[in-house]
């Protein structure tokens, strides 16, 4: 009888480090899938915003050309009524020039609040970010000086819009405290770092796919 009790209580061990084996790997895993759904969403995100502040670059340059036409023709205007009809004309590709600009700023305001609470919630989730890149769009401003500015990626864009992050997770968190004591015993490698991350490659000239980083 005192001999099967050993071996009792040698199987009862295991089948209890086998099971907490089984819940530290469903922890890992739940973690790591949060990291990527969330790294995944904000780039899909800024891959949305930058696709449509890119195309609307097309409307941005017919309103500065209109502008420098309409400008044109005020000055050569003769006083009187053409002159004033173009002011008139000057001044309303100068109001939609405005109206374009605010749809513009919309945007990048909107991604950034999106931006900031992806940010919050990685850092309340425990994840830190590898190298400070804050996750903004990348993109830089063209035509500066116009009412209604062009936007293009800035240089080295796939490489600047990586994101990676990691998380350090104490596995003995999630072991049966009876188990603690002897995996301690055994030098168990309890401290888990994990990593995860994403950028946008280049597919062709007018689309960008998401990839994941796993890095180390």
């Amino acid at each position: 009888m005192m001999f099967f009790l050993p071996i009792t209580t040698l199987f009862i061990t295991g089948l209890m480090a086998a099971l907490a084996f089984i819940g530290v790997r469903k922890t890992l895993t739940k973690e790591l899938n949060l990291c990527i759904t969330k790294v995944t969403y904000i780039q899909r995100e800024h891959r949305a915003t930058t696709n449509k502040l890119l195309s609307m670059n097309k409307t941005a340059k017919i309103l500065r050309v209109s502008r420098k036409t309409a400008k044109a023709a005020y000055l050569l205007a003769i006083p009187g009524p053409p002159k004033a009809t173009a002011y008139t004309a000057l001044n309303a590709v100068k109001y939609s020039q405005k109206v374009f600009r605010l749809r513009q700023n919309y945007l990048i305001q909107k991604s950034h609040l999106k931006t900031v609470k992806f940010y919050k919630s990685m850092l309340l989730n425990g994840f830190m970010q590898k190298s400070y890149n804050f996750p903004n769009l990348k993109i830089r401003k063209t035509h500066k000086e116009s009412d209604s500015p062009g936007y293009e990626l800035i240089d080295d864009y796939t490489k600047k819009k990586s994101l990676v992050f990691f998380k350090y997770i104490n596995l003995l968190e999630y072991v049966p405290k009876s188990l603690v004591r002897f995996l301690k015993q055994k030098n168990f490698s309890h401290i888990q770092k994990l990593n995860c991350g994403s950028t946008l490659l280049e597919k062709d000239k007018k689309a960008w796919n998401i990839k994941l980083i796993m890095g180390k």
